[in-house]
């Protein structure tokens, strides 16, 4: 069962190996199947952030003065993926595509096998999406998600693997770690959830204004001068 919540705010870290090596810290706002505030912070000021709700996503880079402003759909390449889902991916919560977290009411539109080392139980949702899937494991002797691996058409996987060795009843992983290779550049992060320092339903409720004086820039363009 998984934690009920509204709202948290959660202190963070953020690292990245691969291509390049780089950890800050930072805090995590959300609202549940609302939005999504991650501020990095650099010797105790805010360098960037990202906001997504259902609608757009936006994100600041202070040091150059650079922000974005994008229909989220671009991010999700057509699928019917919701501010929930993320929030459920980045969390450690297996979810349902559009849906939402997962849970009893949906086992109908599931699959559900033993995987050949017996430790581990795939659930794949029974959507019927042309061009992908996606899977998560759970391990067979605490039902703690243990991964998630996303598959889509002339992509390749993303793997989502998560730490649970010192989470609480709450279900929740202290960690997510993100990998995968774009255009033969392996990608690896990770994110860790400092839980013991989470603030939950408090009525936070973080928003975004684009900053005076910024140059408004595509994706592609902020990524580069990270």
């Amino acid at each position: 069962k998984y934690k009920e919540w509204t709202d948290v705010v959660i202190p963070i870290e953020l690292s990245l190996s691969q291509p390049k090596e780089f950890s800050v810290t930072g805090r995590a706002t959300m609202v549940k199947d609302e939005s999504i505030y991650i501020s990095i912070r650099v010797f105790g000021f805010e360098a960037a952030n990202i906001y997504l709700n259902n609608d757009s996503i936006y994100a600041t880079y202070k040091l150059n003065k650079l922000y974005i402003a994008e229909d989220i759909k671009k991010l999700f390449a057509g699928y019917p993926v919701t501010i929930g889902n993320i929030q459920d991916l980045l969390l450690g919560r297996a979810f349902v595509v559009g849906k939402g977290t997962l849970n009893y009411e949906m086992k109908d539109d599931l699959t559900l096998k033993l995987t050949s080392s017996s430790d581990l139980w795939s659930v794949t949702p029974n959507q019927n999406f042309k061009k992908g899937y996606y899977i998560f494991l759970f391990a067979t002797n605490c039902d703690m998600l243990k991964m998630l691996t996303i598959n889509i058409d002339k992509y390749n996987p993303i793997n989502c693997i998560y730490d649970n060795s010192t989470s609480t009843s709450s279900g929740l992983a202290n960690s997510a770690q993100i990998s995968t290779t774009i255009k033969d550049t392996p990608i690896n992060a990770e994110i860790k959830w400092d839980l013991d320092r989470a603030k939950w339903n408090s009525g936070a409720k973080p928003n975004w204004k684009a900053p005076k004086g910024y140059n408004q820039v595509d994706a592609s363009a902020l990524i580069k001068a990270f």
